[in-house]
């Protein structure tokens, strides 16, 4: 099976879970991963250590140049975040197949400069199931 090229990768938000959702512009890079817990499950009477998984995560970080233009995207994660609301995201590392999962926003920092265009570094985490799209 050949790689998949980063150009294809896509993420979208939804502000409601069966909503429609958008591709957020101006997305440079981004970095999905999906944690769990571990639980040691030991008991006496045995040589190893026994564990079982426990709470799951997911958390997402996305550099992208700042698109003050992007209502659909950008600017419903900005308010997402200055609301305390949640989000709707699908990240798509090929474009059309990857995860979903609903997220809360935990940073949207701007960060210009004379010499370069004004970028925008924001980080999400989950807050409920992660599911195949």
């Amino acid at each position: 099976m050949p790689s998949v090229a980063g150009k294809s990768s896509a993420i979208k938000v939804s502000t409601t879970t069966g909503g429609v959702y958008f591709s957020v512009a101006g997305v440079k890079s981004f970095s999905h991963s999906i944690d769990g817990t571990n639980v040691d499950d030991s008991e006496m009477g045995v040589s190893y250590v026994q564990r079982i998984q426990g709470l799951k995560d997911g958390k997402l970080s996305i550099q992208a140049a700042r698109r003050t233009d992007d209502t659909n995207g950008q600017s419903v994660i900005l308010t997402s975040f200055l609301n305390d609301t949640d989000l709707f995201v699908q990240m798509l590392p090929n474009g059309t197949v990857g995860y979903k999962q609903q997220m809360r926003v935990s940073k949207f920092a701007v960060d210009a400069s004379v010499e370069d265009k004004v970028n925008v570094s924001i980080e999400l985490e989950g807050t409920g199931t992660i599911t195949a799209v």
